[in-house]
């Protein structure tokens, strides 16, 4: 069960680098797989998979779905590497935040990358009486845990999320990438 206070690092949200620091370190619980450099990129990961680079500086560049050939062709020190999960795999994405109602679910089943999803119309609400109840019969076990930690650690706090049809990230387990949480 992940568990925020487990990590000595995490603080508080103060800002958006912040919050990319705080997921980076795994304070957000499941994240995509990240490599600092090509060489720690496991074997595996080199063939038949696409992956991805970001700038390490917030709201910095994101070349999406990049095969290996590509990241050794683009990647500087100013990048990290991240593993990439194919939109097809994809159940749902989307904003979570509480409110005196409950929690409301802003999603989409839009593919493309969460950021470029929000920003479009592609967003609608679900129910907040019935979300929780659609939530737990699509995401993991382990997976929702995270999710109902966060909302309790973070009750301001818009959670941005994707829930996959398999398992994904860096946490065994658990179908579901926490991308953000916004205090800020």
């Amino acid at each position: 069960m992940f568990n925020y206070h487990d990590t000595e690092d995490c603080e508080d949200i103060k800002d958006k680098p912040s919050s990319t620091r705080l997921l980076r370190l795994g304070c957000f619980g499941n994240k995509l797989k990240t490599w600092t450099k090509p060489e720690d990129v496991p074997a595996h990961y080199r063939v038949d998979n696409q992956l991805s680079m970001r700038h390490n500086k917030p709201g910095g560049k994101f070349l999406f779905q990049l095969m290996w050939k590509d990241i050794q062709q683009f990647w500087t020190p100013e990048y990290y590497i991240l593993e990439s999960i194919s939109d097809t795999d994809r159940i749902v994405q989307g904003e979570i935040y509480s409110t005196v109602e409950g929690i409301e679910f802003w999603f989409s089943f839009k593919q493309g990358p969460l950021g470029t999803v929000t920003r479009s119309t592609a967003l609608y609400k679900w129910n907040p009486r019935t979300v929780r109840y659609y939530l737990q019969h699509v995401m993991y076990p382990l997976s929702y845990e995270t999710l109902e930690e966060l909302l309790s650690r973070f009750p301001k706090s818009i959670i941005e999320l994707s829930i996959f049809n398999k398992s994904v990230g860096d946490t065994p387990g658990h179908n579901t990438l926490f991308w953000e949480v916004r205090e800020f």
